[in-house]
């Protein structure tokens, strides 16, 4: 028998909600984990408490040297191009140093999300990368062609994936990425 690689894994399904869900339901953060004495699923209300979970619970396996396992349900980038853009830098983590600096989150998960997604929008070639937004900002309502700098999807999204830039709609993951970016 082989050795396990990891001594814990931990998945977690994020949300962009802009409200506390204090029951489980739809558009819940929910965070699964394993290991060798068996698997457990938690629901937290709001991405401050998870994020406070999972500063903790990482922090505690380096102390213990355990090796761990982390994945979590939104886009880590952009298609290529979008970083240097936005910040100057083609890394993802000057994007989310960006994001970081302008998300607010507030403990009752309202969020700015959309107002700053317009406000990235104004670096690209008009309409912009972002769309689906609600509420009073300047993002398109239905998905615009791409700036002719970006592409729609990422070099690794599998076919038929749904566009990082789509904010809201079934199965749309570009709010989830904006509002877990900064967390990473």
């Amino acid at each position: 028998m082989t050795e396990a690689r990891f001594d814990e894994v931990v998945i977690v399904d994020w949300s962009a909600s802009s409200r506390p869900n204090p029951r489980p339901a739809a558009d819940s953060i929910w965070i699964g984990r394993t290991d060798a004495h068996g698997t457990e699923a938690q629901h937290f209300p709001t991405r401050q408490l998870a994020e406070l979970w999972l500063l903790h619970h990482v922090q505690a396996a380096i102390a213990g040297r355990r090796r761990l396992l982390t994945g979590f349900d939104f886009a880590f980038g952009y298609p290529s191009g979008f970083a240097g853009i936005l910040t100057g830098q083609n890394t993802a983590q000057s994007v989310w140093a960006y994001l970081d600096q302008h998300i607010s989150d507030g403990k009752d998960n309202q969020n700015n999300r959309f107002a700053v997604a317009a406000a990235m929008n104004v670096h690209f070639d008009a309409p912009g990368p972002f769309w689906g937004g609600n509420g009073p900002t300047d993002l398109p309502p239905r998905k615009p062609p791409p700036p002719n700098s970006l592409s729609e999807h990422r070099a690794a999204e599998a076919k038929g994936a749904k566009s990082i830039w789509q904010l809201t709609g079934a199965g749309a993951v570009g709010s989830q990425s904006l509002m877990g970016q900064p967390m990473l």
